[in-house]
């Protein structure tokens, strides 16, 4: 199990790496980099460096992982966790980068580079949120649906990171509720709620026996 688990991981690293040179080039990180404005305070500080850092991050997580004695690697819960940890990873390391690329209001490179990928994540669910609630407050003052496109986009990106959703809002579970019905009876946070209803998840849609997310809600 365990040497599944490393080459499982170092070829998931390899794929993030992948993914965050063709970020820096979509986003045109050199760009954001000469706006940033302690990116001058010291030479350390590039795009290249500042993605091969990332890649570093990933590979120190797996290096922890590679001190754990392979018997331990045969226990259920240890072996779990580990790939939980490797999945968080590849969603941690493109919000550090996408955080930086984003937010330029209030992310500096040079408080970013050895920034912790967790930290780094939290971050950037924190930007995305304040974003979000920004869009629904003109969309709201404009008079206009709080559903709209690119308001229901803002909450489908933070359903994903957050883990609330895997694809999309219509994906059912074993018991053929949608995300918002198995939210409603499990007594999720009010801001999943909220977030899912944002992007579009139909708070009417029944299960075949007519159960609504609001009947879950009450029942449980």
């Amino acid at each position: 199990r365990k040497g599944i688990h490393e080459t499982a991981f170092e070829q998931l690293i390899q794929e993030v790496k992948a993914l965050c040179s063709e970020l820096a080039e979509r986003f045109d990180a050199p760009a954001r980099m000469s706006r940033d404005v302690t990116s001058k305070s010291k030479e350390i500080f590039s795009v290249d460096k500042f993605l091969e850092q990332i890649g570093q991050d990933c590979c120190d997580v797996l290096g922890k992982h590679q001190t754990i004695p392979e018997k331990q690697f045969g226990d259920s819960d240890v072996f779990a966790s580990c790939m939980r940890d490797m999945f968080d990873v590849k969603k941690m390391a493109v919000s550090k980068l996408r955080e930086w690329l984003e937010n330029e209001q209030s992310s500096f490179i040079q408080f970013r580079f050895n920034c912790p990928l967790r930290t780094a994540f939290r971050r950037h669910i924190t930007f995305l949120q304040r974003r979000h609630l920004k869009l629904k407050s003109v969309r709201k003052f404009e008079n206009e649906t709080p559903t709209c496109s690119e308001v229901q986009q803002s909450a489908q990106v933070l359903c994903s990171l957050l883990g609330i959703i895997k694809l999309d809002v219509s994906e059912e579970n074993e018991l053929h509720e949608t995300r918002l019905m198995e939210a409603a009876a499990d007594g999720s946070p009010e801001r999943n709620i909220e977030l899912l209803v944002d992007a579009g998840a139909d708070v009417n849609q029944g299960r075949a026996d007519g159960v609504t997310a609001m009947w879950l809600a009450a029942q449980f």
